[in-house]
C-alpha cells in the first residue's frame, strides 16, 4: 500500500513537472512568434466583452489591454473606465459640461484603434466643450442601444446622442441568430404582429455561477492577457474558424447561411422586425426628448461598388443590408458620410483598397477614425448652428 501510495505521489510529481515545462516551452515559443510578427502581440478581444443580462454586451471596469487579434495592423492600447465604458477616463453622475454620448457597435468602439487615436479621442481634442462617453459595444444590435439607453446611458443625462448605423443592425437581432445574450424578434405574417423572444434566462443562470463570474475577473484577465500560451490557444481556434468560413464561401450554393441571403420572404421579415425596432429605438428618444444625431457606418463594400469591383456573395448581402438600413433611416435625418468620404480620401491619394479600413478588416483604421472624427464634428457643429 505505502509503495502504491509513493508511485501515484511520484506520477502527481512528474506530472506536474512535465506541465510546467510545457507551459514555458509555450511561453517562450509564443514570445518568439510573436517578436517575428506570426504570432499577434496582444491579446484576443475575446477578452473584454462579457454578456450583459440588461444590454447584451458590455467590457470589463478599470483595466487596460493590448489587443491584437490580426498581425494585419500593429497591436492597440485599449482602455476601460470605471464604468467599462471604451476610454481611459472615467465617467461620474455629475456633469461639469454639457456630454454627447456615442452609441454604435464595433465600428465605434475601436478596439483595434490604439488610445488616443480612436473615434472618442479625437472628438474630445475637437469638441472641447463636450464630454465625449463611448457607450459603443460590440456586436450590438437596435434592440441593445435601445435597452442600454435605458438601463446605462439615461443615468448619466447626456445632451445628445450621437448613433451610428451599421449594415448588419439589419439582422442582429432576427430569431435565426441564435445568440443567448440577445432578444430576438421574428415576425408573423399571418397576423402581421413582431413577435419577442426574451434573452436566455437559463444561460445567465449559469453564466453568472461564481465559478464562471471569477473566471471574468480582472485577476484571471490579467493572466490571459499577458500570457503566450492563452494567445497560441486562441490563435489556433481563429485559424480553424478561418478555414471553415472560407469553405463556406466555397460552397455558398448548397450553404443554409447564404440561401437565407436570398430568401424573399425571409428578407420581408428581417425589414418588418428591424422597422420594429428602429421605431422603439425613437419612441424612447421622443419621450426622453433627446437629441439624437444618426450616422450611417461606411465600409469596404461601398467602395468596391463605386470602384466597379465585383462583391462576393457576403459583401452583396452586406450592400442590401446597408441599402435596407440607409432606406428606413432616410426619413429620420440619417446623415450619410460615403461621398465625403471618397473627395477625403482622394484629396490625400488614400482612393484605393483597404480605404477606410485595413487589408484584412473594414473596420475603421487611423484613416478612417481621423475621417469620421471630422465628418462627426463637422455636423455637429453645423446643427448647433441651424438650431440657435
Amino acid at each position: 500500500m505505502v509503495f502504491f501510495r509513493f508511485k501515484i505521489a511520484n506520477f502527481i510529481k512528474s506530472l506536474i513537472l512535465i506541465s510546467l515545462i510545457f507551459f514555458i516551452l509555450i511561453e517562450i515559443s509564443g514570445r518568439f512568434l510573436a517578436y517575428l510578427k506570426i504570432l499577434p502581440r496582444g491579446v484576443s478581444p475575446v477578452v473584454s466583452i462579457f454578456s450583459h443580462s440588461d444590454w447584451s454586451l458590455w467590457h470589463p471596469k478599470n483595466i487596460k489591454f493590448t489587443h491584437h487579434y490580426n498581425t494585419c495592423w500593429e497591436p492597440s492600447e485599449v482602455y476601460f473606465n470605471n464604468i467599462g465604458a471604451r476610454g481611459s477616463e472615467d465617467v461620474f453622475i455629475k456633469k461639469t459640461k454639457p456630454r454627447i454620448a456615442l452609441l454604435g457597435d464595433s465600428m465605434i468602439e475601436n478596439i483595434n484603434v490604439t488610445e488616443g487615436l480612436d473615434i472618442a479621442s479625437l472628438l474630445r481634442k475637437k469638441l472641447k466643450k463636450y464630454e465625449i462617453i463611448n457607450f459603443s459595444s460590440r456586436g450590438m444590435g437596435m434592440s441593445d442601444m435601445s435597452d442600454i439607453y435605458l438601463n446605462l446611458v439615461k443615468k448619466y443625462n447626456v445632451d445628445f446622442i450621437f448613433l451610428f448605423i451599421t449594415e448588419n443592425d439589419f439582422e442582429n437581432h432576427f430569431y435565426k441568430n441564435r445568440l443567448n445574450h440577445q432578444k430576438k424578434f421574428s415576425y408573423d405574417k399571418k397576423t402581421n404582429t413582431i413577435i419577442k423572444y426574451d434573452r436566455d434566462k437559463l444561460f445567465f443562470k449559469k453564466y453568472f455561477a461564481p465559478i464562471n463570474k471569477f473566471k471574468r475577473s480582472n485577476f484571471i484577465l490579467n493572466i490571459k492577457k499577458n500570457s503566450y500560451t492563452f494567445r497560441v490557444y486562441y490563435q489556433i481556434r481563429m485559424i480553424i474558424k478561418a478555414k471553415k468560413l472560407e469553405k463556406a464561401e466555397k460552397t455558398n450554393k448548397t450553404n443554409k447561411r447564404y440561401k437565407d441571403y436570398l430568401n424573399k420572404d425571409l428578407i420581408k421579415s428581417k425589414a418588418k422586425v428591424y422597422e420594429y425596432q428602429v421605431d422603439e429605438f425613437l419612441k424612447i428618444m421622443q419621450k426622453d426628448k433627446i437629441q439624437l444625431i444618426p450616422f450611417l457606418n461606411i465600409r469596404s463594400y461601398l467602395y468596391e461598388k463605386e470602384s466597379g469591383i465585383k462583391l462576393s456573395t457576403n459583401q452583396e448581402n452586406r450592400l442590401n443590408n446597408y441599402n435596407m438600413v440607409k432606406a428606413k433611416w432616410d426619413n429620420h435625418g440619417i446623415i450619410d458620410p460615403f461621398d465625403s468620404s471618397i473627395k477625403y480620401l482622394k484629396k490625400k491619394n488614400l482612393y484605393s483598397a483597404p480605404w477606410l479600413g485595413r487589408s484584412c478588416d473594414d473596420h475603421y483604421s487611423e484613416t478612417g477614425t481621423e475621417f469620421i472624427a471630422s465628418f462627426t464634428s463637422a455636423h455637429f457643429n453645423l446643427f448647433l448652428n441651424e438650431n440657435n
